[in-house]
């Protein structure tokens, strides 16, 4: 995958977050309180094991559920086991 790609689908991750912010100041009554630091912790996580290839598979899928749909698309771009997330070169175990 290319680097413009990649950089493409990590700035969608990033706007989710930036797009329910922007829906809840639209007059909402619903107060989120960290579940977006939640989500985007979930989503980071997520793409780090799949780019170190991390041999756990209970801490993968919660992340997975924990970030969905943002690690939906960590799993379509970070190739497994390359040490690199989104552009980041991640350190080896």
């Amino acid at each position: 995958m290319s680097r413009q790609v990649a950089g493409v689908l990590g700035m969608f991750v990033w706007l989710v977050p930036a797009a329910a912010w922007a829906g809840d100041s639209a007059g909402s009554e619903v107060v989120y309180r960290g579940s977006s630091g939640f989500w985007t912790l979930a989503n980071f996580s997520y793409a780090g094991m799949r780019a170190q290839n991390h041999p756990s598979a209970g801490w993968r899928i919660a992340a997975f559920i924990c970030g969905f749909p943002g690690t939906l698309l960590s799993y379509f771009c970070v190739a497994e086991g390359g040490y690199r997330a989104y552009g980041v070169r991640l350190p080896r175990e």
